[in-house]
């Protein structure tokens, strides 16, 4: 993702949160390097304060040290945490890093 593409971006989703018309959902993938973990914890910033990444409500999963793949156990404890509801505020936020590192369990 270039630098203008991710400004754009995230100019478009500020947007969105300033106008609270955000997709429930959203993708944000690119080369590894380019700009989307900064994009995501940006706008996680804005939509979760105070606290932002740090929130209670916001969960994320990440390739555990030492693993080749991110196990079903970990998709099924934030699937569990993410059923209910936020602690604070309106919503929850779940970032998946490197999701190509999903195991083929977890991926369904």
């Amino acid at each position: 993702m270039s630098e203008t593409i991710y400004q754009r971006q995230k100019e478009r989703l500020l947007q969105g949160i300033q106008a609270s018309n955000l997709p429930q959902t959203f993708l944000v993938y690119g080369a590894y390097g380019a700009g989307q973990e900064s994009l995501v914890r940006e706008v996680t910033q804005e939509l979760m304060q105070p606290g932002g990444i740090h929130h209670p409500d916001v969960q994320e999963i990440t390739l555990p040290e030492g693993k080749k793949k991110i196990p079903l156990s970990t998709v099924r404890e934030v699937r569990d945490i993410l059923s209910r509801s936020p602690l604070y505020g309106e919503r929850k936020i779940l970032i998946v890093n490197h999701s190509d590192f999903l195991s083929m369990e977890a991926q369904n």
